[in-house]
């Protein structure tokens, strides 16, 4: 329907917004902006299933898409490639390492920033690039948008990380507990000490022995309850942790509002 002699998702769009009477795009719907199209980066340990969202900013300019994305084939295994049900989709798989996503939908206000959701299985405990390969994105009128790739990547908890660090905690500011998530370059023992911004010791938490590897996500980060030592809850303010593991120490701040 745009006679450049190809078939992408733009030829859906134009076909969909006929069949649903939509008619010519609104002008000020299709001005030329930059969408950043995104895949995150994921954790996850052999024998696991993981997913990981395509998403983009901007996303009410936009009607659909042809997109591929690269992976390591020996880390992670392709299980689907799914989307919203108001969203036509297509994905191609067949080929170890890559994934081909075609989508269109005839209502672009009906977009969400996860446009896509692929499932891996994960084989080795190792880590794989999500290399968003190629993209082209389309407007209302099926004309390309500029984009910018953000990539992402895959990490099993099992990879030893270069170096040990202590990572901002999560959700921040929060009320009522948080997750403090942490990575060991060297197994040692772990201490969580949480300070008033005067150098008050509010409370300490031992959670003993941990190999090296990556603590990060609900299920793996240190968990404090905003409690103190008497398992009284801390008043708002600006609070400071601090993680021992071997001679390697951090600190950091966080924020609690009640």
């Amino acid at each position: 329907m745009n006679d450049d002699g190809n078939v992408r998702a733009n030829d859906a769009i134009l076909i969909l917004r006929k069949v649903a009477g939509l008619g010519a795009p609104n002008k000020e719907l299709v001005k030329s902006e930059t969408v950043k199209i995104m895949l995150d980066t994921v954790y996850g340990k052999i024998g696991e299933s993981i997913t990981v969202p395509l998403k983009v900013d901007n996303a009410s300019i936009l009607a659909g898409g042809d997109v591929c994305i690269t992976y390591d084939s020996s880390v992670l295994q392709i299980a689907g490639v799914s989307s919203k049900s108001d969203v036509l989709m297509a994905s191609n798989t067949s080929k170890p390492g890559l994934v081909r996503i075609s989508f269109a939908s005839a209502d672009i206000t009906c977009h969400t920033p996860a446009i896509a959701e692929l499932k891996f299985t994960v084989i080795a405990d190792n880590i794989s690039p999500l290399e968003i390969k190629s993209a082209v994105l389309y407007r209302s009128d099926a004309r390309a948008v500029d984009i910018k790739k953000v990539d992402g990547k895959f990490t099993s908890w099992a990879t030893t990380p270069e170096k040990s660090a202590l990572l901002q905690n999560f959700p921040n500011p929060f009320n009522p507990e948080t997750w403090i998530p942490y990575q060991l370059k060297e197994a040692s023992e772990i201490k969580i000490r949480i300070y008033t911004a005067s150098g008050e010791l509010v409370r300490e938490i031992s959670f003993g022995y941990k190999p090296a590897g990556i603590y990060i996500g609900r299920d793996r980060a240190a968990y404090w309850d905003g409690k103190n030592e008497a398992g009284e809850a801390v008043a708002s303010g600006v609070y400071f942790y601090t993680i021992k593991a071997g001679n390697f120490i951090e600190a950091k701040k966080m924020t609690i509002v009640r």
